[in-house]
């Protein structure tokens, strides 16, 4: 008997303490908790604004939360800790510190691949459309949480994620200099404005590894859900301004609360990963240029890909043109690690180009404007309605990877120059989704390269087989005069 009502206090004790843990008894629908730090890597700070009076991004403070984990977490137990940092010349700056840690009491449910947002109080009580409002004008109220205390700073503030009721440090995410973390730590960023001004710069004590850039113009945003623990690689711009986002754009990025449930903020990965643009070229009028506009498209896979039966299209755009000019079906195999070139039937103009260009895979009808163009590659996709693919990270599953030139549009989070009779060019692989990263321009003019240099450059289609694009050379050298 004894044995059996210890085994039942025992039984008990551990019911008890999974209460605790978890916070709620039905328990089934949430993620275990398993230690103070378990949620990192899970629970993210997935962007954060700081609005102001004159704010020209957003109208209210935001910090929005993501759960990347496939159960719904309870926050019970968790803080969302805030602080501003100071600038060079403003009173209380020490050199050392930020300003005093202030904190929201988390409390709720974020649902699995959700978000939960915590609101401040209204900033810029202009309103919308009048001059000097707020872009995004965000709902009042429309957070899980709506703080009146909770604002965070344009000019520099750092956002903390901790299971824990404690004083912290100026750095929760390393509060030695040899990287230990507080108890309880989850996740974090701090950002600046202007670090580098010559007579008041902006300071923050409080960051992963190293800061990232807001204003009041723009959110801190992730690059994606691969948290390396540095937020100047993790984070980039969202820039809710005029002249930054496009309205669809805004649409797909646009912070969320939990009752949007589960949903992907970034787009998901293509179904071919490794089938990218490599190279596209507008017809050239000065001599030397190519001699028709031209899309290449790469194969990095070790497998030949059926364009036809994988319903491919390559979209086309220019700088005058919000949407697409051309919708080309694509048809034929690109061979593993191999190239496709689709050249356009409209000849250049009078002055003598570098080179008859080799036979293309496809033919079609269409021209990349010398301005500024824009390309894309998706699968069952006979027309598109948006300006931006790319940005509709909720909606095109099918999205396969895109390139945006000088005016237009429309391109992969930075747009490279572009310029007659200059070719972009992929000089990246894998793809990092950023068109000023992965592509260079180069000028491939006679006066500005000889044969020998032009011979890596040169468009190639799927019968001269595999090669590598980025550090080798084709197996075969084709005839430049």
């Amino acid at each position: 008997m004894k044995k059996a009502v210890l085994l039942m206090l025992a039984i008990a004790a551990v019911v008890f303490t999974s209460l605790l843990l978890t916070g709620c008894p039905d328990g089934a629908e949430e993620t275990t908790r398993t230690g103070p730090n378990d949620l990192q890597g899970k629970l993210l700070i997935l962007q954060a604004y700081g609005s102001s009076a004159d704010a020209a991004g957003a109208s209210h403070s935001f910090v929005e939360l993501y759960n990347t984990a496939n159960e719904a977490i309870n926050l019970g137990g968790i803080y969302l800790y805030f602080a501003a940092g100071y600038r060079m010349n403003e009173e209380g700056f020490n050199g050392d510190n930020d300003k005093p840690w202030e904190r929201v009491t988390l409390t709720g449910i974020i649902p699995a691949r959700g978000s939960f947002l915590v609101l401040g109080p209204r900033q810029n009580m202009r309103a919308a459309g009048t001059e000097g409002a707020s872009r995004y004008q965000i709902p009042d109220n429309y957070g899980d949480i709506n703080s009146p205390h909770f604002t965070l700073s344009n000019r520099s503030f750092k956002a903390a994620l901790v299971r824990a009721d404690v004083n912290l440090p100026k750095n929760p995410f390393d509060t030695d200099g040899n990287g230990t973390k507080v108890s309880g730590y989850i996740d974090m960023v701090g950002a600046a404005n202007d670090l580098t001004h010559a007579t008041n710069p902006d300071h923050i004590f409080g960051f992963e590894t190293a800061p990232t850039r807001n204003s009041a113009s723009e959110a801190v945003r992730r690059r994606d859900l691969n948290d390396t623990d540095n937020n100047a690689v993790d984070f980039i711009a969202a820039r809710y301004a005029s002249g930054g986002m496009n309205d669809e754009e805004l649409e797909a990025r646009k912070p969320r609360n939990s009752s949007a449930g589960g949903w992907a903020p970034f787009r998901p990965a293509p179904p071919v990963s490794s089938l990218v643009i490599l190279q596209a070229n507008t017809h050239g009028n000065a001599d030397g240029g190519f001699a028709k506009s031209l899309v290449e498209l790469y194969n990095n896979t070790n497998n030949a890909i059926n364009l036809g039966t994988g319903n491919y299209y390559l979209h086309i755009g220019d700088e005058t043109t919000p949407g697409w000019t051309n919708a080309i079906k694509l048809a034929g195999t690109i061979p593993a690690k191999s190239s496709f070139l689709i050249v356009s039937n409209n000849t250049a103009g009078t002055n003598t180009p570098r080179a008859v260009l080799p036979t293309a895979d496809q033919q079609a009808n269409f021209v990349l404007s010398n301005n500024g163009f824009k390309v894309v590659l998706m699968r069952n996709q006979a027309v598109l309605s948006v300006v931006n693919p790319f940005a509709e990270e909720s909606l095109f599953s099918d999205y396969i990877d895109m390139l945006g030139v000088a005016g237009a549009n429309a391109y992969e989070n930075s747009a490279p120059a572009q310029s007659r009779p200059q070719i972009t060019r992929r000089v990246s692989l894998p793809d990092t989704n950023i068109n000023g990263v992965d592509f260079a321009r180069t000028d491939i003019r006679r006066t500005a390269m000889a044969d020998s240099g032009l011979y890596k450059f040169w468009p190639r289609n799927s019968i001269m087989g595999a090669w590598d694009p980025i550090t080798g050379l084709p197996q075969v050298n084709p005839a430049v005069p």
